[in-house]
This record gives C-alpha cells, sequence and structure tokens, in this order.
C-alpha cells in the first residue's frame, strides 16, 4: 500500500500498488486529518509516517495565523490501519508543540516521534521562548499510537542562525531518560 498526504485537501489517500511496482490504483480517497470543523483554508498537510511494524499512520498539518491572538500550534494526526492497509480512522489529534510542524520521524522501534516546528515569522513573535522553532520528543503509546510529551521532550533551536527545521533522521544505539533504547 501507499499512503498520499493530500496537502490542498488535507487528507489522505489509499494506493495499492501492483506487484510490478509500476500499476497504482486508489482504493480509499480524502480520509480528513483534521479535527471535525476545522477550516481547512487555514491549515496544510505537511509530513506523512507510518509505523515501522505498519499498525498505524500520523500526519503534522501547519496552522497558518493571522493575528497575535489566535493559537497557531500545529497538530499531530493518529491513524489506525486495518489489518490489511486498505482503511484507516482517526485515532486522535495531538498538539505538535509549537507553531507550524514542518518535519518529523518516527525511531526504527516505532516507540517515539521527534517533530521540528518553526518556520512561521510574524511580527508579533519576538522570542524563540513563544514556541515558534523547536523540537519535540513524543513518546508513542503502543496500544493507541497516540504520541504525548516527556518531560524533558523541548529542545529550542533560537532565532537566526539555524532557520527552520528542514529534516529529522534518527539513528540506532541512543536511550532515552527512563533508559529505553531509542532507536
Amino acid at each position: 500500500m501507499a499512503y498520499l498526504l493530500n496537502q490542498g485537501t488535507s487528507s489522505v489517500s489509499i494506493y495499492r500498488v501492483g506487484k510490478d511496482c509500476v500499476s497504482v490504483e486508489r482504493i480509499q480517497a480524502n480520509y480528513p486529518i483534521l479535527p471535525t470543523g476545522s477550516n481547512t483554508s487555514q491549515w496544510m498537510a505537511a509530513e506523512i509516517r507510518v509505523s515501522p511494524n505498519g499498525r498505524f499512520l500520523w500526519t503534522t498539518s501547519r496552522r497558518v495565523c493571522e493575528s497575535p491572538s489566535e493559537s497557531c500550534n500545529g497538530t499531530i494526526t493518529t491513524f489506525r490501519i486495518s489489518g490489511d492497509g486498505t482503511s484507516m480512522h482517526v485515532v486522535a489529534h495531538t498538539d505538535s508543540g509549537g507553531h507550524c510542524p514542518r518535519v518529523f520521524e518516527v525511531d526504527p522501534t516505532g516507540s517515539w516521534l521527534v517533530v521540528g516546528n518553526g518556520g512561521i515569522e510574524k511580527p508579533w513573535f519576538s522570542t524563540p521562548a513563544e514556541g515558534i522553532r523547536n523540537v519535540r520528543v513524543l513518546r508513542i503509546n503502543e496500544t493507541t499510537g497516540v504520541p504525548a510529551r516527556v518531560a524533558a521532550g523541548r529542545y529550542d533551536m533560537g532565532w537566526g542562525s539555524f532557520g527552520s527545521p528542514g529534516g529529522i533522521a534518527i539513528t540506532g544505539g541512543h536511550r532515552g531518560s527512563n533508559g529505553r533504547r531509542l532507536g
């Protein structure tokens, strides 16, 4: 199966890829990634990942804000994929922990999700403490697939020299604060 994130409609489509790896057939279209009632013109889909075990799919969405009074934090949507991969349903919508989640990655064990937030520069955001550019480490619940914050899981990137996060890669051999291997 192939899962396509549709930026313009903030949705996911499912395709069956033929054994020849050339033929493609759309089998399900337009699973919405935003919470019910969201104004799709204010959001842009960003990235998509499938868990190593194929049970879960995550997407990120970036909110376009026009004033400082709006909450501009992005969203991570968790889907549960059916056993045959041909359908799925939304499990949860989780705050990304910052504005404009540009990139994210899931570690090889499927236990951790690391999201890079950043990229919106508006005149009313004046310091990195406002959460513009940061990296968040989230633990993935192995039963539900829903990512959740961990106590020491925020790393501010600051302003200027770093720019916005452009990619995240996770390697094996690291351990979290609880001693659990991160990949």
